[in-house]
């Protein structure tokens, strides 16, 4: 694999160094930078080493950017009169096919170049993709060329336009993304893609943040946006140890890992559309319902153990007589919000007493004192001391966000029971649907 890099950072001369092959033109160092002169026309550079492959990439940074034409190429052969060019001419950039010496516009971008600009042009298989700054503006499925392994810079030479920090070679297959994109203002839509690990930081100030940040491995990322729409996905197939924050507008995008997901999605206003998942082992979790949750959430009372909670009460033949009462879950409502993945369910809460010894009576005291137990229990409950509950493995886990007593304790009458009754509200939260929300 080739990978090619010049800083340009050495004595000004009219030799640029062993690793360049002027093709045409007098190129230059200046300042610690690249010059392509000021003679006119347009003049060619290509590094001395091609890629060892024919998927290869050119990347060069223009730091005095003037009305020129000015480009990266890629997948050429020596004298690129065949390959692919990505160039701005002053006002917006074209994406070329160049067969035998014909330039063929293929794709546009309209944004002239500014300085800073950093240039990126791509050819793997068929499709031809062309950034600026990390973010992609162009994508074609082209089968013009589909050999070469030359790439380098194509320029007007004219005075002023001077270039750095190259890099080219060979598209490593699995490659890591160690980027860091930063936009102040408008779109901030391309993607970051890896097929090994993206460790990446996105920072998008105004405007939209659509694009998608992909890692077959694993993403490290922090996704920063703080007006307009944060609606790209993130996704790893292990896991996403992600931090994603958004201050206003709409977060849409999803995060998903198929093994873990270490995420915290720190939100403070507009639409929170956007999930958070895991599937382990590439399985896929149930999502939890209020009767599971109801049960996990008694679990957590002193004196209602799990032999105590069904969703029916037992036949009197089958009812167990190591056990005195009983609780049964109903849920009656299940609402949930729009826009997050919160559920606010209310749950009626059956408390049954069993016959007393030889008495034969239904104990009151017993139904009693569950269902009393399940009233102090949520009046007890404040938003800074919800409880932690325990689901099933298979079961998405969830976080409590309120617990408090709708209907109080009323007994029910009923001949063969001691039967007392209340209706309890229970606010969950997806775990992974919305890991460490706030706002």
């Amino acid at each position: 694999m080739t990978a090619f890099t010049d800083d340009f950072n050495r004595a000004d001369s009219s030799n640029i160094g062993a690793g360049w092959v002027e093709v045409s033109g007098d190129w230059s160092i200046v300042s610690n930078q690249l010059s392509p002169g000021a003679a006119g026309g347009t003049i060619i550079l290509r590094a001395a080493t091609a890629a060892a492959t024919d998927d290869n990439y050119s990347q060069v940074a223009i730091t005095s950017a003037t009305v020129a034409s000015q480009g990266v190429w890629c997948r050429g052969d020596a004298t690129i009169a065949n390959g692919y060019l990505w160039r701005n001419n002053g006002t917006q950039w074209d994406l070329f096919a160049v067969v035998g010496g014909s330039f063929t516009v293929i794709a546009t971008f309209a944004a002239a170049a500014v300085n800073g600009d950093v240039m990126k042009v791509q050819a793997v298989g068929n499709t031809i993709k062309a950034f600026v700054n990390g973010t992609q503006r162009a994508s074609v499925t082209d089968t013009s060329v589909t050999t070469g392994k030359n790439f380098g810079i194509r320029s007007e030479s004219v005075s002023g336009v001077r270039y750095d920090n190259f890099a080219g070679g060979d598209v490593a297959t699995g490659s890591d993304v160690p980027a860091t994109i930063a936009q102040a203002y408008g779109g901030l839509g391309g993607g970051v893609t890896a097929t090994r690990e993206v460790s990446a930081a996105v920072t998008q100030s105004y405007g939209a943040l659509g694009g998608g940040v992909t890692g077959a491995r694993e993403v490290v990322l922090t996704a920063s946006q703080s007006f307009g729409a944060l609606g790209g996905g993130v996704t790893a197939v292990p896991e996403i140890p992600a931090t994603i924050g958004q201050a206003f507008g709409a977060l849409g995008g999803s995060a998903v890992a198929a093994r873990e997901t270490f995420a915290l999605v720190d939100f403070a206003g507009g639409a929170l559309s956007g999930h958070v998942t895991i599937q382990p082992d590439g399985g896929v979790l149930a999502l939890p319902n209020a009767t599971v949750v109801a049960k996990a959430w008694l679990a957590t009372i002193d004196g209602i153990t799990a032999n105590r909670v069904a969703n029916e009460l037992p036949r009197r033949a089958d009812w167990n007589g190591a056990v005195d009462g009983f609780v049964t879950v109903l849920p009656l409502i299940a609402n949930a919000e729009l826009h997050v993945p919160i559920q606010h369910p209310i749950i009626q809460f059956d408390c049954w007493g069993a016959f007393g010894g030889s008495t034969k009576k239904p104990n009151h005291g017993v139904a009693n004192d569950l269902a009393e137990r399940i009233r102090q229990a949520a009046e007890a409950t404040t938003w800074l001391g919800v409880p932690e509950i325990e689901l099933p493995p298979d079961v998405m886990p969830v976080w409590l966000s309120s617990v408090f007593v709708v209907r109080g304790v009323t007994r029910v009458p009923d001949d063969h029971y001691a039967h007392y009754s209340l209706d309890v509200h229970i606010g969950w939260i997806e775990r992974d649907a919305l890991a460490g929300a706030v706002g």
